[in-house]
């Protein structure tokens, strides 16, 4: 009898984690595409003259075309433009209405580092975006204390003028040409779908892998903790400060 029950137990359980509807977070709010560009914040001064500027319609196209591209054609087919000293980007050809830094905690990763600086460079250069890569390296080899590193490349992308941070992790790659790595008004996790993850987020307060948040957001929130060791509870966290200061979060 007692068999029975613990076999119906053990069933049952198995049952209700495999078709939990919370298990991978299938159904989450998200921006409608329709709406996404009129929710990024634009970086450019009062008296720009448009005739100089990037022009709307390449960065909407851009959105509404989306497309998946292929991670080899870009590496060996995407020509990559001249590069100013310390990772940084602008475009020549217009004024670009986006800037983001681009920040990366990092150590010991260094074959997703070369691949990951060749991709993004030439990723970001075909949505005319003002970028720069701020690589952020924990040189010891205590613990590692990704949120720790994060904030460090915060100040230092502040110190350099940029006000949209993208945290991004060093073994991931964006995809979709739509994707647009500016910042919009409210913090937005890009990695949504991930491979590894069969493109379903693990459970619905993750916001690992790649997140973007203007410097006057990152700063209300006081930024990362940087008593996290490890990686996956300093996200957690960024997840719960950010929803007590923003009702709305935007999956993309």
């Amino acid at each position: 009898m007692y068999k029975k029950i613990a076999f119906v137990v053990a069933v049952g359980s198995v049952v209700f984690f495999l078709f939990h509807p919370y298990r991978h977070a299938k159904y989450y709010s998200y921006l409608n595409a329709r709406y996404i560009y009129d929710e990024l914040v634009q970086y450019l001064n009062k008296n720009e003259s448009e005739k100089f500027v990037c022009k709307d319609n390449f960065y909407k196209e851009l959105i509404n075309n989306n497309q998946q591209y292929n991670v080899e054609y870009i590496l060996n087919n995407v020509t990559l433009q001249p590069i100013l000293p310390g990772g940084e980007y602008i475009p020549l050809d217009c004024k670009a209405r986006f800037k983001s830094a681009i920040i990366v905690p990092y150590r010991n990763r260094d074959e997703h580092l070369k691949i990951f600086l060749k991709y993004i460079s030439r990723y970001m250069q075909l949505q005319k975006i003002h970028y720069r890569v701020f690589v952020i390296e924990q040189m010891d080899t205590g613990p590692f204390n990704r949120g720790k590193l994060l904030n460090i490349g915060a100040q230092e992308a502040l110190k350099n003028n940029f006000s949209c941070f993208f945290l991004h992790d060093v073994d991931l790659l964006p995809l979709n040409s739509g994707h647009l790595y500016a910042c919009s008004n409210f913090p937005r996790h890009l990695a949504s779908g991930m491979d590894t993850l069969r493109y379903h987020l693990p459970y619905l307060g993750f916001t690992g892998g790649v997140f973007s948040i203007t410097a006057e957001q990152y700063l209300r929130i006081n930024g990362m903790s940087n008593r996290f060791i490890g990686w996956g509870g300093e996200d957690d966290d960024l997840y719960v400060f950010r929803s007590a200061f923003y009702e709305k979060f935007h999956p993309c």
